[in-house]
């Protein structure tokens, strides 16, 4: 075989390799497993890729099916509690007064459980402050964030991260009916530390998008019973 021929040939192989491992990943990043999330919800391995969103979904049949037209809420939490601090929780209450505004137009919201009440349970899991996004087969470095909740309020960098878990369950049951999961991404106004001015966008356009959504979905339910 001719030097060049065999020069062609193992770049081909090289190329396929590659192409090999980067579909590897994406295969395992659709499949989902827990250790890639906070711990938040119970349950991960139902969720799938959001199409054209950094997020991961899941919509049970019966919360498709309708029955819902009310909505109450816990506060928006930080998970984990351990690494909470009053900046992230600056975050936490941005994105629920958000969340609760988006409603109070259009939807009735309640304090208290009952028939056709839905109960959204949302908590911020992940902040990060780094100079390049995390590559989208990296969906969520669980033990990452984790580590460097804190350590993101001082990193010099010029890109902020922001996860959010959030669970919906029937508010007598309690049994869960939907969750998400969503990274949003941010360019930083300045190079020395993370601002609520970063985050501000990120968790208000969550709330209005996530609002819409349940919305379409109580809409959609309402449809099929009547």
């Amino acid at each position: 075989m001719k030097p060049e021929t065999l020069g062609i040939t193992k770049i081909i192989a090289i190329l396929t390799i590659a192409c090999s491992v980067l579909i590897g990943c994406a295969s395992q990043q659709a499949k989902v497993s827990s250790d890639q999330f906070s711990g938040y919800l119970n349950d991960y391995t139902k969720l799938t890729k959001v199409n054209g969103k950094e997020a991961f979904r899941w919509i049970s049949d019966e919360a498709k099916s309708g029955g819902y037209n009310k909505v109450m809420f816990d506060k928006t939490v930080v998970y984990p509690p351990s690494v909470s601090t009053p900046f992230l929780e600056d975050v936490a209450a941005i994105f629920d007064h958000a969340l609760r505004k988006s409603f109070t137009d259009s939807v009735e919201v309640v304090t208290q459980p009952g028939p056709g009440v839905l109960h959204i349970k949302p908590a911020i899991t992940g902040l990060t402050s780094e100079t390049e996004g995390v590559k989208a087969y990296e969906f969520i470095p669980i033990a990452a964030i984790y580590n460097g909740f804190k350590a993101a309020m001082g990193w010099r960098s010029k890109v902020t991260q922001v996860f959010l878990e959030a669970d919906l369950v029937d508010s007598i049951s309690g049994k869960s009916i939907a969750a998400v999961v969503r990274k949003g991404t941010n360019e930083q106004l300045t190079q020395e530390k993370v601002r609520l001015s970063d985050v501000r966008p990120i968790v208000q356009k969550w709330a209005s998008e996530g609002a819409a959504s349940i919305k379409t979905m109580m809409s959609n339910g309402s449809t099929k019973t009547n």
